[in-house]
């Protein structure tokens, strides 16, 4: 049912009349999956679905997690998760990543799981057209439930891999955690019993503690198998019998526990600094007891849920974007909190010195919601909101994915989260929608909004100049607040618009069909690209891109010109400024951006083909009229001189810094921290009119349109708003600025941070031709690396968690390539896990790719392909690069036929090519 909340919260008209339902009916379970319970306790969910097709989604849940570790065992449930793939019955040591890699199946993108408090579930996504290798995955899915080996050597090699997890987590955020987790979690288990566990347990824990974990609480009936996809259900019903049936049951049984969180009266506070921080949180949890999820009046109240954070989120959101913001960002919602407790909270992000501001402006939003309630026009915007999420989520009820499909199921045997489907939920809250009265709404908070089950939690820096109130001061600002004199809200909207006269409408010209793609010539010049896909049903993408950039204005505009679309963000468009915005627009799935990078300019955009009118009238608006607000930059300046001065603390980002100070010599225009000095020369006019020069010519843009629509229906968009654009003949390029990385071998050393670990980055520089083929030769060469440097830094050396390599190619401003590999992993270990990838770049370069590892990236490649080319994302990103960069159009066929031919000796070549003699080693280390 949560699973709606990743839906946009726009509008639709209410359709729905109401609807006579006896509200203390219990909530019916979707007739699409089948429920059943095996004789040994484990239950099972199967479910028929479309997309991605040819593909099933397979999950093992256990209704188990850190929240049942002994002291002992503290790190141990999620060890145990890391054993499930260091060898089993069926699958030695690796041999089960191995194996699954062999099918297709790439590790950590369709093969991984996650241990949290109270749960461990496990994934795996696998192609259905052999059914010798579903009936595999379903042998993992059986040994991961009762016949993981526990090998005392894996067992010792996987310490050194989680405790590089650990490493990787270290930071203020973890030390924050650490003071506030005890109390946010007061006087209950949660409190103490992080998933990742203790250090000195992780390296200590004799093997049968482990194992005893395993045993104890890996049992059936605390299972569940999930399975959704292009599927017979029937068939697939007969592989869970027959893999998972035979578990015996488990008898003398300890409890499962449901751990709770008791109640008290009054607030409890919390305040932590930290020199490493970089910004000041403020955050409120007011618990309340955990929701059901089983008669049709608890569904009532999760639409009013939905109601009543939409409305004190655009409150919030407005103080936010005024003149003078009480905190940069406030955001509020319901959670799950605990297994048994839920949660109302509001989380911002204040100034330095700001926490009296931001608390107080916060809690007021809630006092004057409390007193006073919500206006009319509020309650009509949230239920239009509300209502089109719904109207969404049906028409795409066909095109969603079984991996969201089957999170909801696992969410029902964990949490007893209602399955009533989604068209039931969207027929029966829309049927509620009129009924909900302002003053039901009124007094929805009259829960939660008590001085009784609160936490306040404070985190910020620890730096001269910054204060942050004590204990006793934050009890001052919650008191104070109650006893505000207030004024009930006044709700201030206006509606849009449209400034000056109408678009002089052009015309089509001339129309030709490009692998697959429509071209259309307009009569101002401007090409655009058509790609009418049925992926989704209410999803349509716009780029509108052209070369320049900021690479074309001189050094004294390089920062107006670098903050130039941040400040079109600020300053809103038309009649409306950004806060009027927000309401004008409240109702339509349409988003607009413009961006001025170093190279491009252009207009990103997606919405609803229901809403394409406004897309395409905001579209017209910012290449024509963009407006830059003075008040709004000056506030831009202020809150980015702070955030830019707070990064200076942090490590990772004093790394970055440093490294792009390497990788550009230094050039001035190169990136990085600005100070405040560089801020200081943001002229808003001469932004504003950077804008106007860059967007002056649209034939100098390609447009590029993807998703639900057709060609018909498209055209008087384009004739209207695009065709009328200004235009010249002249065409444009990005301006070389001479910014290059140093030639030969260099290092850097960075030394900040507190905490042992270390960060590697290896980057290699030089010029390779930018073509369809090259690019995916280096994207290989990229995927067999990732494979072998898993299987020597992490597997073998117990070095690191994880490692990364990519590199891509460029043709602008000059042909060039950069291939980078980074890890973190403790100092002591850097020199040795550098030598060790070197000997595996240096393997492919002299041997080239062993058969199975080729085997491997071509079937995850041929299965990723898969989805892609049924993705309106990959498409519009694919067309927008090739067209820029190679003036092609990319087809399915072609990435095929490169997989396909692709060889050990291509992917060679290539790193002989990469790996040449530009090599640049940066390494981050605490500070000695």
């Amino acid at each position: 049912m949560r699973i709606l909340k990743t839906f946009l919260l726009l509008f639709l008209s209410l359709t729905v009349a109401a609807q006579k339902y006896d509200l203390s009916a219990p909530l019916s379970i979707n007739s699409d999956v089948r429920i059943g319970k095996l004789s040994n306790g484990l239950t099972y969910y199967i479910q028929k679905n479309k997309l991605p097709e040819k593909r099933v989604e397979l999950r093992l849940a256990i209704n188990a997690g850190s929240i049942l570790e002994d002291d002992d065992q503290q790190g141990l449930a999620h060890f145990t998760e890391h054993m499930a793939f260091n060898g089993s019955k069926n699958f030695e040591k690796n041999g089960l990543v191995n194996y699954l890699q062999t099918v297709g199946v790439k590790f950590g993108v369709n093969l991984n799981a996650y241990t949290s408090f109270d749960e461990t579930v496990y994934r795996i996504l696998v192609p259905t057209e052999k059914p010798q290798v579903v009936d595999s995955a379903f042998l993992v899915l059986e040994d991961w439930a009762h016949n993981l080996s526990f090998n005392p050597e894996e067992i010792e090699k996987e310490r050194g891999v989680i405790l590089s997890e650990w490493r990787i987590g270290l930071g203020a955020a973890q030390r924050f955690r650490d003071i506030y987790y005890p109390v946010l979690f007061w006087g209950s288990q949660y409190g103490k019993r992080m998933p990742i566990g203790k250090k000195e347990v992780i390296e200590s824990f004799k093997p049968d503690r482990l194992i005893s974990f395993y045993k104890e609480w890996y049992r059936p009936d605390l299972m569940a198998v999930v399975v959704v996809g292009d599927i017979d259900v029937d068939q697939y019903e007969a592989l869970i019998k027959k893999h998972f049936e035979g578990i015996p049951a488990v008898t003398n049984v300890r409890p499962r526990t449901m751990f709770q969180v008791p109640d008290y009266k009054g607030t409890l506070y919390t305040v932590s600094t930290d020199k490493e921080a970089t910004q000041t949180n403020v955050y409120i949890y007011m618990k309340t007891t955990r929701k059901e999820d089983l008669k049709l009046n608890d569904y009532r109240e999760f639409v009013k849920e939905k109601i009543y954070y939409f409305m004190i989120n655009q409150r919030m959101g407005e103080l936010s974007r005024s003149e003078k913001p009480p905190f940069d960002y406030a955001k509020s919602g319901f959670e799950p909190y605990a297994r048994t407790k839920d949660a109302f909270s509001v989380s911002m992000r204040v100034k330095d010195n700001g926490v009296e501001a931001g608390l107080t402006a916060a809690l007021t939003v809630l006092e004057r919601a409390k007193r006073f309630g919500f206006t009319d026009s509020e309650l009509e915007r949230a239920k239009k909101s509300i209502t089109l999420m719904y109207d969404r989520a049906i028409a795409e009820k066909d095109k969603t994915s079984s991996d969201e499909v089957a999170s909801e199921l696992i969410r029902n045997f964990l949490a007893k989260e209602a399955i009533p489907g989604i068209a039931f939920e969207a027929n029966f809250a829309k049927s509620q929608l009129p009924s909900i009265s302002l003053d039901e709404m009124n007094k929805f908070d009259d829960e939660f909004l008590v001085d009784s089950n609160r936490v306040v939690i404070v985190t910020g820096p620890d730096k001269a100049g910054v204060t942050i109130p004590n204990e006793e001061k934050l009890r001052e600002i919650v008191a104070s607040v109650e006893k505000l004199e207030l004024t009930p809200y006044v709700d201030k909207s206006k509606k849009f618009e449209w400034p000056g006269s109408e678009p002089k409408v052009g015309t089509i010209v001339k129309e030709s069909k490009d692998g697959g793609l429509t071209k259309l010539t307009l009569s101002n010049g401007v090409n655009v690209w058509l790609k009418p896909t049925d992926f989704k049903n209410n999803e349509v993408y716009v780029v509108a891109i052209s070369p320049g950039g900021h690479s074309l204005v001189a050094d004294s505009d390089y920062y107006s010109a670098v903050y130039a679309s941040s400040l079109i963000g600020e300053s809103g468009i038309a009649n409306l400024n950004k806060n009027d915005m927000a309401k004008a627009f409240t109702g339509k799935i349409v988003s607009v951006k413009p961006f001025l990078n170093s190279t491009t300019e252009g207009i990103t955009a997606e919405g609803s083909p229901k809403d394409l009118d406004v897309l395409f009238q905001l579209t017209y608006l910012y290449f024509t009229q963009t407006k830059i607000d003075s008040a709004a930059t000056t506030l831009f300046i202020e809150k980015t001189k702070e955030s830019m001065e707070a990064l200076k603390m942090n490590p990772a980002r004093v790394f970055s810094n440093e490294v792009s100070k390497l990788m550009t010599s230094n050039h001035p225009r190169g990136g990085g921290i600005p100070t405040d000095a560089d801020l200081d020369k943001i002229n808003w006019k001469r932004s504003e009119s950077i804008l106007h020069e860059r967007f002056a010519n649209a034939a100098d843009f390609k447009f590029i349109l993807v998703g639900a629509f057709d060609t018909a229906t498209i055209r008087p968009f384009l004739e209207t708003y695009i065709a009328s654009l200004p235009s010249t003949s002249i065409r444009e390029k990005a301006k070389d600025l001479g910014i290059r990385p140093p030639k030969g071998f260099a290092t850097k050393e960075v030394f900040k941070g507190k905490d042992q670990k270390c960060t590697v980055q290896m980057t290699f520089t030089g010029a390779i031709p930018v073509s369809l083929e090259n690019n995916y030769l280096l994207k290989s060469m990229n995927d067999v690396l990732t494979i072998k440097l898993t299987e020597t830094l992490r597997e073998k050396m117990s070095g690191t968690y994880s490692t990364r390599s990519r590199g891509n190619l460029n043709k602008v401003p000059y042909t060039n390539y950069i291939e980078t590999i980074s890890f973190q992993c403790q100092p002591a270990m850097a020199d040795t896990l550098i030598k060790a990838a070197q000997k595996e770049i240096e393997k492919i370069r002299t041997f080239g790719v062993e058969p199975a590892d080729l085997n491997k990236v071509k079937l995850a490649q041929k299965n990723q392909l898969d989805l892609n080319l049924k993705d309106n994302a990959f498409w519009t990103q694919e067309l927008t690069n090739d067209l820029m960069e190679l003036n092609k159009i990319p087809t399915s066929s072609k990435y095929a036929n490169l997989i396909e031919k692709l060889t050990s000796d291509q992917i060679q070549k290539m790193a002989k090519k990469v790996f040449g003699k530009n090599y640049i080693q940066a390494v981050l280390m605490p500070e000695k």
